[in-house]
């Protein structure tokens, strides 16, 4: 996948559980994301479902990368049989769920790297390339030593997302730049670097120090979808550009998570809005709940930054 990065560091937008639809990765390719990911495919429930359709018309844009999860080798190299117009298939081995510790998959296959390593060799013999994305240890040592494995079982490109499987919640923490300086050091694919993205500045910055082939960059883009390009535009006027994309087969509960995150301001000083448009369920009635809240907001409200989760952030 070398060759994918001749013109530049990679924007990516990453995989995001119901927010990465094909209508926000239309947003966000507008305003600066040169990759997109789909949100994670269980690929055991992908096989078992009678109406693969969902998945398959909504992964038609590209540069698309897909994302799957799972345990069993052949279970996971069936499944991805399915994406032929993906530029890539990437392999879940971060979440830190609690789901995927029940489910053994994502952050938790860490304890098992011989699995890891069959996982991707298998997914190798398929005619597009095997990316990964992981989470750090607590051991530099072990992460790299982790990282280089990876790679030795046919990974083409790696993302680091730099905190532990056990930083989550309330306990999310800072990412660790340092750890994935340190893995973009020792191997010879490219890496993608995933946290710690505040703001416009934030990317500049992890790319001069980590020395990364590009920055991933999940739920900052939910609150500013113009964090690549380095835009400002209202808020409103880039959530009806995402309501315009949209059409038929977008579900509601995508549309109303971007209509809540990207309006996050204008929902807390108007908090009634919100709950109108939970509930109700049609596209026509959220334009017209947002047009109301508009008129009473007027076109001060800017995207400049993200709601930061967890205070610990700050520390």
């Amino acid at each position: 996948m070398h060759e994918f990065f001749r013109n530049g560091p990679l924007m990516v937008l990453a995989p995001m559980y119901k927010n990465c639809g094909l209508a926000y990765r239309t947003l966000s390719r507008k305003y600066g994301a040169n990759l997109c990911y789909t949100e994670m495919v269980h690929t055991q429930k992908f096989l078992q479902a009678k109406n693969k359709k969902r998945w398959l018309d909504d992964f038609i844009d590209s540069p698309l990368i897909v994302q799957i999860c799972g345990n069993d080798p052949c279970v996971m190299r069936k499944a991805a049989e399915h994406f032929t117009s993906a530029l890539a298939v990437d392999v879940n081995f971060g979440c830190p769920q609690l789901i995927a510790k029940r489910g053994n998959y994502g952050a938790y296959l860490q304890n098992d790297w011989q699995l890891t390593s069959e996982i991707i060799k298998r997914l190798s013999s398929l005619e597009r390339p095997v990316t990964c994305k992981i989470r750090i240890f607590d051991d530099d040592r072990r992460t790299i030593e982790y990282a280089r494995m990876i790679e030795m079982s046919g990974c083409k490109m790696l993302a680091v997302h730099g905190r532990t499987r056990e930083q989550r919640g309330p306990n999310t923490g800072l990412a660790n730049w340092d750890a994935i300086k340190l893995v973009k050091e020792h191997l010879g694919i490219p890496v993608i670097s995933n946290g710690n993205i505040l703001c416009r500045k934030d990317i500049t910055d992890c790319l001069s120090f980590t020395k990364c082939d590009g920055v991933m960059v999940a739920e900052t883009h939910l609150y500013n979808p113009l964090i690549f390009s380095g835009e400002n535009k209202s808020s409103f006027e880039i959530l009806n550009e995402y309501f315009d994309l949209c059409d038929e087969t977008t579900p509601m509960y995508e549309i109303k998570s971007h209509t809540h995150k990207i309006l996050h301001k204008a929902f807390d000083q108007h908090e009634s809005y919100k709950n109108k448009i939970q509930n109700v369920g049609a596209m026509w009635q959220i334009r017209g709940i947002v047009g109301e809240l508009e008129s009473l907001c007027g076109n001060e409200l800017k995207i400049l930054q993200p709601r930061i989760r967890h205070a610990k952030q700050l520390i």
